[in-house]
């Protein structure tokens, strides 16, 4: 595993691993908001929102997760899939501000990621020169 991480390349290697990040972090908003005795949203909001909320924190994560891993192996769907997240993302943290300020904070990742892996379309959908 370290020797194959020493083999790619480094902006490949930060990328993915931002990726992996954004995942982690949207499985953990999950996991607090369905056992932790944290608030995540500091609102009353119906039972059936904060369901939805949930729902959608899970799916982006564990969708992150494999794209981020197909970014890692340098995956068209795994480029494709980043783009499809992230977007998607960004979208639920700019609904998440009409409910709380703090979603802004969730906007930073995936920004981030669009931002280095758009310009490098070639890249990683024609894989990187060694």
């Amino acid at each position: 595993m370290v020797f194959n991480l020493l083999l790619k390349p480094k902006g490949l290697t930060i990328i993915s691993l931002l990726a992996l990040l954004q995942s982690m972090l949207m499985i953990a908003f999950f996991y607090i908001m369905l056992f932790g005795e944290v608030e995540l949203i500091k609102i009353n909001i119906p039972t059936s929102m904060f369901q939805i909320i949930g729902s959608i924190f899970i799916i982006l994560g564990l969708g992150g997760l494999i794209s981020a891993y197909g970014l890692w192996q340098l995956e068209k769907w795994g480029y494709w899939g980043i783009i499809l997240t992230s977007i998607s993302t960004i979208i639920f943290d700019l609904w998440g501000l009409t409910i709380q300020y703090m979603a802004i904070i969730g906007l930073v990742l995936p920004i981030i990621l669009l931002a280095y892996i758009l310009p490098r379309r070639r890249n990683f959908l024609g894989g990187f020169k060694s």
